[in-house]
């Protein structure tokens, strides 16, 4: 029988375990810091020059570049319902074509808008679809003001030079003034884009003539913010009444496309619904106000309120908006949230000219986004209260809860939900308009077919802007890609076989990022909590942004960007190119994949279409929230 060791184990365990290999040492890893475990909460710090090298233009400029010149891409396609498979394809006669929305924003007013949307799709390995999608928005040429003085004097004007903003004063046009505060995070420019020296600029605040913020957001109570103040949540709701007389009927008859285009399917014939004696068959479907966007003054609501917490004030109001025309719509089997159908593609369930719409809601505004403004005084809202005149907020597609004949009017609720509203002062002669310094850039005419685009405009050296010229809106191009939104979004698909792929397991559920943002930033995404995260600053949301598919759209459209001066380090430059043809080559298969998996989820487009409408984050939120895979 072996003898038993003693306590302290083998006594080799006390052996020098010597230094292995001398003559070959370890490989040096990145200079930054970099946890091995990026759990949530781990906070991963570059350096300087790894920093300068991740945000390197050029490296988005070359990778467009190359896109355009080498790599597969497509148009986005719909459903051509005009199609008749019995006849030979030909240029009018295509199962699929290109995908173009027309919209019209602030419908209803004298400045209302309408813009012109098209989709680009971008094959990646990075997303479980695919694809990327980039979105071009054309808005209306529309004259905003003319004007009058640009304060981008570093000498002169160093406050504006350290918050980096360049101040530009106009005189407001008289018929479209009231649409230049709804324009925050758009694009402007001093003509268009076949103007030679073509200035474009990112908005980023109106100022009153008085110097004065010309516009107050409120947004509806997160529960984040909720356990910190002592407002309690009230989402916005909206409650319709109808006399039965006014209630019309629709009877539809045959099929329709219920996703133009996106899912293929058609809904077999639907005859009326008959709400009336069952009123129940409402709930689930839509509702469309026509004059969804309202704007009036303040003392015209049926009440409204202001009370008030250290850091944030609270604007409470209800409103009925009486002989009101609306649609009920059925949504079928259709993907898209309501907020982005298209609602002339939809069959109607019932209409009236003769609704009766209650509006309830409770929006907070945070303090410190205009304390600045009145040094020396603490705000508050009774102090905000005559400084501002107007109120707008919007009624959206709204999906109906419940809905009853009472009394001989025909009664729904709306799904409460997240919103927001403004209040407004009055814009006169010397308003001021606040541009980002790093949103800037020039374009130049060619005798070619070639517009150059120049990115690296310096506004505190470079000429911007024209005394005299007139402001117009400018096309903005909006690309789903993390890059480019600094956002992720959730990885639907859930398994996986022989004949599916199930790609970036990991982030099928994005957690909120440790250097994101703050509560009030955020309020009103949390229920997008799984579906989305952002890491987006201000600064980078009001920026020129680019990314490598945004750059190749550019390039599509004829527009040569210029190649920007930003060069990453030549250690970063090595082997970029060797890097560059791997890239381009795995877009092909990718670009295969991304035909074959485009159904898996709409997340991509909605996202995309979300932040071309230029839609604030508690709308972006809901929109992909309420997309359905």
């Amino acid at each position: 029988m072996p003898r038993k060791q003693n306590g302290f184990g083998s006594s080799e365990s006390f052996a020098f375990k010597g230094f292995g290999r001398l003559d070959k040492g370890k490989g040096t890893g990145a200079a930054g810091y970099y946890p091995g475990n990026r759990q949530y909460g781990s906070i991963v710090q570059r350096t300087v020059i790894e920093k300068w090298n991740l945000d390197s233009d050029w490296v988005k400029w070359r990778k467009g570049f190359e896109m355009y010149n080498r790599a597969a891409w497509e148009n986005l396609k719909v459903k051509d319902t005009s199609y008749d498979p019995g006849l030979p394809e030909s240029a009018t006669n295509k199962p699929f074509k290109d995908a173009i929305i027309n919209s019209t924003l602030y419908k209803g007013k004298a400045y209302e808008i309408d813009n012109t949307y098209v989709g680009y799709e971008y094959p990646t390995a990075n997303a479980d679809t695919n694809t990327y999608y980039v979105v071009k928005k054309s808005p209306e040429s529309k004259s905003l003001g003319t004007i009058v003085s640009i304060q981008n004097d570093p000498l002169t004007h160093t406050t504006n030079k350290a918050n980096r903003e360049i101040y530009v004063t106009i005189n407001p046009d008289s018929v479209n003034r009231d649409l230049l505060p709804q324009m925050i995070g758009d694009r402007l420019a001093d003509g268009p884009l076949s103007q030679n020296g073509k200035t474009d600029a990112t908005l980023k605040r109106v100022l009153t003539s008085e110097g004065l913020p010309s516009i107050y957001k409120g947004k509806t109570l997160s529960k984040e913010l909720e356990k910190i103040m002592k407002f309690t949540q009230s989402k916005t709701t909206v409650k319709v009444s109808i006399p039965v007389g006014d209630v019309n009927v629709t009877n539809n008859t045959g099929s329709f496309v219920p996703n133009q285009g996106i899912n293929y399917k058609d809904k077999p014939e639907q005859a009326s619904l008959d709400i009336l004696n069952n009123p129940s068959l409402l709930d689930g479907k839509i509702i469309y106000v026509d004059k969804f966007f309202i704007e009036k003054q303040i003392t015209s609501l049926t009440s409204s309120a202001y009370r008030d917490d250290d850091r944030f004030f609270e604007f409470s109001m209800q409103e009925t908006e009486t002989s009101q025309t609306l649609v009920g719509l059925d949504q079928g089997v259709n993907a898209l949230p309501p907020a982005m159908l298209d609602l002339a593609g939809l069959p109607t369930v019932f209409s009236t000219n003769n609704a009766s719409i209650t509006i309830n809601g409770s929006y907070i505004f945070r303090k410190s986004d205009y304390q600045k403004f009145f040094p020396g005084i603490y705000i508050t809202g009774d102090f905000i209260s005559p400084r501002v005149r107007d109120i707008s907020y919007s009624i959206l597609p709204v999906v109906v809860q419940k809905s009853d004949i009472v009394n001989g009017n025909f009664i729904f609720e709306a799904q409460p939900y997240f919103s927001e509203i403004n209040l407004y002062p009055e814009l006169t002669n010397g308003t001021t308009l606040v541009f980002s310094d790093n949103s800037f850039t020039k374009s130049y005419t060619t005798n070619t077919k070639w517009t150059n685009l120049n990115t690296d405009v310096n506004p505190w050296m470079d000429e911007v802007f024209s005394v005299g010229a007139t402001l117009i809106p400018a096309d903005m191009y909006s690309c789903s890609c993390p890059n480019h939104s600094q956002s992720l979004l959730s990885m639907p698909q859930a398994s996986q076989n022989q004949d599916t792929r199930k790609t970036n397991r990991q982030k099928r559920y994005p957690l909120p990022t440790a250097q994101g943002q703050d509560d009030y930033g955020i309020a009103g995404q949390s229920l997008a909590a799984g579906k989305v995260s952002s890491w987006e600053s201000e600064s980078h949301r009001l920026s020129f942004k680019l990314c490598k598919h945004s750059i190749a759209t550019m390039f599509n459209e004829d527009i040569k960007v210029i190649e920007p001066n930003k060069y990453p380090t030549l250690e970063a430059r090595e082997g970029f190119e060797e890097k560059l043809a791997k890239e381009i080559q795995e877009s092909y298969d990718n670009f295969d994949r991304s035909y074959r998996r485009t159904g898996i989820s709409i997340s991509e487009i909605v996202f995309a279409l979300s932040k071309g409408l230029n839609l604030d984050p508690t709308k972006t939120a809901y929109i992909v929230f309420e997309s359905k895979q």
